[in-house]
């Protein structure tokens, strides 16, 4: 039996709503997806081109601390150990900046700012081990000399109660012995006089021993500071091809 006419539009007025509705709903659900997307891939950029400005930063800021201590090092006898400090804490922070590299898609460049981290960490770390302990040895010396003068004063004193006298080259004489005209007193008092000689030559030769100990820990040191250097400039020259490459790959985001 053939259906009404009445009926098929009755029909078409019940299904072309519900297709419509549904064809609206997909189209809203493909646009709010759509902007989703394009937002969630904004962030992302977003992310990563954050994480290379600050990576960057960081590296600039290392960058200059290394020149510094490379002047350090051709003009002075020591490497500043506040421009060391300074160069630890801006390698904390990038430390802290890797965790957030695992965003990045580029893995040799993700191995090398590690890699550059890690030699910078290392170096820096011998430097202010070296420095910090120079500066302990220094500060020992000059203890060891103020004890050595209190010692050399406090001998002056005890010998010149026995009218002996310890002049400032250390040639150790009496007064009295140009006037002594007993042969037995007089050659008691020179007694006393080599004794006086044996023990300031003993004070003087153990801090004799105890500079030239020293001298040779600086000389040592000096050595050392020429090895640095060459590290310092091996680790700028990584910084410098890094810091390159991060500024190519800030682009390269951009331009996706």
């Amino acid at each position: 039996m053939a259906a009404h006419p009445q009926d098929i539009n009755t029909l078409q007025w019940l299904i072309f709503p519900g297709i419509v509705a549904v064809v609206a709903a997909f189209m809203s659900f493909l646009g709010s997806f759509v902007i989703s997307y394009r937002n969630s891939s904004s962030e992302k950029k977003s992310k990563r081109t954050n994480i290379l400005d600050n990576l960057s930063a960081d590296f600039s800021s290392l960058s200059q601390l290394v020149d510094k201590l490379k002047v350090d090092g051709e003009e002075k006898t020591y490497f500043a150990l506040k421009n060391v400090i300074a160069g630890q804490t801006v390698l904390t922070h990038l430390r802290k900046l890797i965790e957030d590299i695992v965003v990045f898609s580029d893995t040799s460049l993700r191995r090398e700012i590690i890699e550059v981290v890690e030699d910078s960490s290392a170096l820096f770390t011998d430097l202010s081990g070296l420095e910090t302990y120079v500066l302990q040895r220094g500060n020992e010396n000059k203890l060891a000399e103020k004890e050595y003068k209190k010692e050399l004063r406090s001998l002056r004193t005890k010998f010149m109660r026995l009218n002996i006298i310890v002049e400032a080259n250390l040639i150790v004489t009496s007064p009295l012995l140009a006037t002594m005209t007993n042969q037995n007193n007089k050659n008691l008092l020179l007694k006393k006089i080599d004794e006086a000689v044996i023990t300031i030559n003993e004070l003087v030769n153990e801090k004799s021993i105890e500079n030239n100990q020293y001298n040779e820990f600086l000389k040592g040191n000096d050595k050392k500071r020429m090895l640095f250097n060459i590290r310092l400039l091996d680790v700028e020259t990584k910084i410098r091809e890094l810091s390159q490459k991060l500024t190519t790959g800030r682009n390269k985001i951009l331009n996706q």
